[in-house]
């Protein structure tokens, strides 16, 4: 008698698996396919108004890389201010992008990192293609101090 309901399940299992086939897997993408753009963020809402008109003019664009100076955002220990990112973000779902967004420390840190006893150093890098490139020394705070 087991062995003749063992095998019903089985037969069940079986029929259900070609009667109720499995949903096949969803499609993913990766969020950074396609064409990305780096993105400054405007200053007023006039150049808001033009960069949100590019960017719905540029339909080969999928979307722009935020490069946000740390020294904006947290202009005080502790104290944040995301106001003119916010209205960055803004802008670009408005024209149905995406955007990924990037902290620039280095010559955009705050003065309130060396105050607290952070270290700068200078770096020149040179470049024999450009004269100029690398002329004015690249102040930034060492990462293992911060």
């Amino acid at each position: 008698m087991f062995q003749c309901i063992a095998l019903v399940a089985v037969f069940l299992g079986l029929c259900s698996f070609f009667v109720f086939p499995t949903a096949a897997p969803a499609e993913t993408t990766s969020p950074m396919t396609g064409f990305y753009t780096d993105f400054k963020i405007p200053e007023n809402d006039e150049q808001a108004e033009k960069t949100l008109a590019d960017l719905q003019n540029s339909p080969y664009i999928n979307g722009v890389l935020m490069a946000i100076p740390w020294n904006e955002v947290e202009p005080a220990e502790g104290q944040y201010d995301f106001s003119r990112v916010d209205q960055a973000i803004d802008v670009v779902h408005k024209a149905g992008k995406k955007y990924k967004l990037m902290l620039m420390p280095g010559w955009k840190s705050p003065a309130w990192i060396y105050d607290a006893g952070a270290e700068r150093f200078e770096t020149v890098v040179p470049n024999p293609n450009r004269s100029t490139f690398g002329s004015r020394p690249d102040d930034r705070q060492t990462p293992w101090r911060v």
